[in-house]
Parts: structure tokens; C-alpha cells; sequence
């Protein structure tokens, strides 16, 4: 018996291109019946299930919860990380006037979720039974380029022989929620402006810059380089060979294109978001940058390892995101049957297994340039390279000069011992 088609209904027109992965997914495989815009007073049949892409509008949110009454399964796809800032020192935290806090609670029945470090923010807000580690189906383009890297060995530790590299510098469309926030945004981008516009060692780089429509009120009037605003990000990084970044989702996907990626951040806040590099003053951005523009393995292991904790990299998440939007329809259809309330924390979504695979390429060779033993691969000399010198140590510690030398060794250790003892 074929599988039932899904009928799709969305709380937030316009922001389908959380939802497009989805969308095309259920569509290949014959699964996808309809997506309409969900309204619950209409006489029309109800969809299957409800999805959301953002809680924070009182209309999207008031619809979901009508959903939930109506016993229809809600699902969040989120679009993307959560901040510090988005939910403490947002207004809406701040003042019942300014509306309701983020997430507190999540208002769906579950939420996608984007990584570990995600769920573990969110089940510290006691959302526990909430949470689905899926990963985001926007993010599916670039784990699936991070894993051809990865295939093809071909990771940014080569950068260089890179000639007229390009540093790509993305402004956040929100960077910041107070007037101080805004203030200590726009003099790290002020500053970095100037470092990059004075300092000799930034002349062979070619740079770019990106924002949102909300991100000049942070940015100097006499930007050094230029803008390019015309291109997809993910377009935008593939041709780039550097980084540098407001606190935000673009920063991730910067990561998982193994783009040495650094945050400038001088807020001073907690980071929801987490990288190898970071300029927090005007003080650390010469180290900060020299240190990017050079790449050296033990950073790019480490922002590999990051990555790993704030995306789910292990496979795509759409087919997981559908698997779960099809088990929570299940359960919402089989509890409707019984007259019981379904309690959508039963269902499970496998978890990322790191005991038997490993998330990214390990290479001491690169990590510790100073052993070169590390980049041998004859393994056959290596075997009979170890025998001889096996054997070679076994003749030196049977040799007479050696069993004297450690005579001698072993008397020194004592006589020295009973001097130590002695009274002065």
C-alpha cells in the first residue's frame, strides 16, 4: 500500500524558502498532496500538519496554537541559529508591551532543530520533550558540498598558493537589540574597515562585503573594497577563500564550506554561535586576522569539530524532517482514533553516532608539520624500518658498555640518595 500524501499548511507566507527542501523532497517521491496558507477558520479540509518557521510574530504564533487545538500536529522548522541577544536583550523579553519572549515556550509541537549545541540552549529553557535533532533542509546544499570536500580532500589547508584570495566580510541584518549593542557593532566594523584599509598585508586581498537591508546603521560611510549584495550567499562563499562575520547563521555556512570562518563580536554577551577565530576589540584583530589568513590545521581541525556541534553534518536532514512530519501525522491520526491527546515526545529521531565514523579528516601530518613521520605512507619500509631498529635496540641493551653504563647509573642514583639523607 503507497504511503498517504501529505497536505501541507504554513502559518508564515513568504518565508518559504525554509520549506522549499521539503516541498521538493515529498514532491520526487509522490508524497506531497498540498501546501496552503493555513487559516483555522476556514470550512475547507484541514491539512495534515502545521509548520512554522519563526514563533515571533503574534499572527504566525496565534495560528499555531489554534492548530494545536484543533489536534493537528505543529512542526517548527526553524530558519536558522538562535542568539543571545534575539531572546535576552530583545524588547520583547524586556516589556509585555514589546510582545512575548523567544521560545519561552517553543510553541509547537516540535522543533527542528539546526544542531546539538541548539538543543542543549533549548532543553536548558526546560524544552526538552520539544526538541528534534534533525538539522535545518536549508542546509542540506552545503553538507552535501562539505562532504564532496571531504571526498575529494580537498580541504582549505591548501589555501596557500591561493592567488588575489577573497575575504568575504558579512554584516548580521540584526546586529544588535540595545543602543549599546549597536554602538560596539559599529565600531568593530568601523575598526576593521580601517585595518583593512591601512594595513599593507591586507592589499593583496581582494575584499567584499555583504549585509542586510537593516545592517548600514552599523557600517562606515567609506566601506574599503566593495559590496556584493546581488548573489546568493552560498554563490557568495564559493568564491570565497576567507570569512569574517557577525554572529550569525551565515558564519555556520561559511564553516561548512571549510572556509576558515572568524566572528567579530565586541558585545561582550554569551555566543550561541562559536568559531575558531574572534575579534572581540580593536586589539585582537591583527592577531585574529594573520592568524585566519594563514589557516593552520590546528584552527581548521578545531572549526571542524565546532561545526560538527552546531550542525547536524552526518547526512541531509530533509528525508529526516519528512520521516518526522510522516511519524507525527501517524501518532496525531492514531490518537484522534482513541480519543486521547497524542504526546508527540514518543516519537524519536536518531541521533548523530560519532563511535564508528569520523566526522572529518584527521591529518597529524598537517596538525604537526615538525614530525614528518607523520606523512610517511610506505607502510611497507615502515614494517621493516621497525624491525631492524627493533633488533638494533635489542643488541645495544645486551651490549657489556651498556649493562656497565647502567651499573654505573644505578650506583650514582644511591650515593646521591644517602648524601641527600645525610645532616648537613
Amino acid at each position: 500500500m503507497p504511503p498517504n500524501r501529505i497536505a501541507i499548511g504554513i502559518v508564515d507566507p513568504g518565508r518559504e524558502i525554509n520549506y522549499y527542501p521539503v516541498f521538493e523532497f515529498l514532491e520526487a517521491n509522490g508524497l506531497l498532496a498540498s501546501v496552503t496558507i493555513y487559516n483555522p477558520y476556514d470550512t475547507q479540509p484541514k491539512p495534515d500538519i502545521v509548520l512554522a518557521s519563526d514563533e515571533w510574530c503574534s499572527e504566525y504564533s496565534v495560528k499555531l496554537l489554534h492548530a494545536k487545538v484543533q489536534k493537528l500536529p505543529t512542526l517548527h522548522i526553524a530558519d536558522g541559529i538562535v542568539k543571545w541577544g534575539n531572546v535576552w536583550t530583545n524588547p520583547r523579553s524586556l516589556s509585555e508591551d514589546a510582545g512575548m519572549p523567544m521560545f519561552q515556550p517553543i510553541l509547537a509541537d516540535r522543533i527542528a532543530c539546526i544542531g546539538s549545541f541548539q538543543a542543549r540552549i533549548f532543553s536548558s529553557w526546560g524544552q526538552t520533550k520539544k526538541l528534534a535533532l534533525t538539522g535545518l533542509p536549508r542546509f542540506d546544499k552545503f553538507i552535501s558540498h562539505f562532504h564532496s570536500l571531504q571526498r575529494l580532500d580537498k580541504r582549505s589547508s591548501f589555501r596557500a598558493d591561493i592567488s588575489n584570495p577573497k575575504i568575504l566580510i558579512i554584516v548580521a541584518n540584526q546586529p544588535g537589540y540595545t543602543d549599546d549593542e549597536i554602538s560596539k557593532a559599529r565600531q568593530s566594523f568601523h575598526d576593521l574597515n580601517l585595518y583593512v584599509s591601512q594595513d599593507l598585508n591586507c592589499r593583496h586581498l581582494n575584499v567584499v562585503w555583504r549585509y542586510g537591508p537593516r545592517s548600514p546603521k552599523v557600517l562606515p560611510a567609506d566601506l574599503f573594497g566593495i559590496v556584493e549584495n546581488d548573489t546568493s550567499l552560498f554563490e557568495a562563499l564559493a568564491s570565497s577563500d576567507y570569512v569574517i562575520a557577525s554572529p550569525s547563521t551565515a558564519a555556520l555556512e561559511a564553516m561548512s564550506m571549510d572556509i576558515p570562518t572568524c566572528l567579530i563580536d565586541y558585545s561582550g554577551l554569551p555566543e550561541f554561535v562559536h568559531a575558531a577565530w574572534v575579534i572581540r576589540s580593536k586589539s585582537t584583530i591583527d592577531q585574529e586576522f594573520c592568524s585566519l589568513i594563514k589557516a593552520p590545521e590546528n584552527r581548521m581541525n578545531y572549526q571542524r569539530f565546532l561545526l560538527h556541534d552546531q550542525i547536524r553534518m552526518d547526512g541531509l536532514a530533509t528525508p529526516r524532517v519528512c520521516t518526522l512530519m510522516q511519524n507525527m501525522i501517524s501518532l496525531a491520526e492514531s490518537c484522534l482514533q482513541q480519543g486521547v491527546q497524542p504526546d508527540f515526545s514518543r516519537l524519536r529521531v536518531d541521533s548523530p553516532d560519532f563511535s564508528y565514523i569520523q566526522p572529518y579528516a584527521y591529518n597529524p601530518d598537517l596538525l604537526f608539520p615538525a614530525h614528518p613521520l607523520f606523512a610517511r605512507s610506505d607502510v611497507e619500509s615502515l614494517k621493516c624500518e621497525l624491525g631492524h631498529l627493533r633488533l638494533r635496540l635489542n643488541q645495544v641493551e645486551s651490549s657489556p658498555n651498556t649493562k656497565l653504563f647502567s651499573l654505573f647509573k644505578l650506583k650514582a642514583r644511591r650515593f646521591f640518595s644517602r648524601l641527600l639523607k645525610s645532616p648537613c
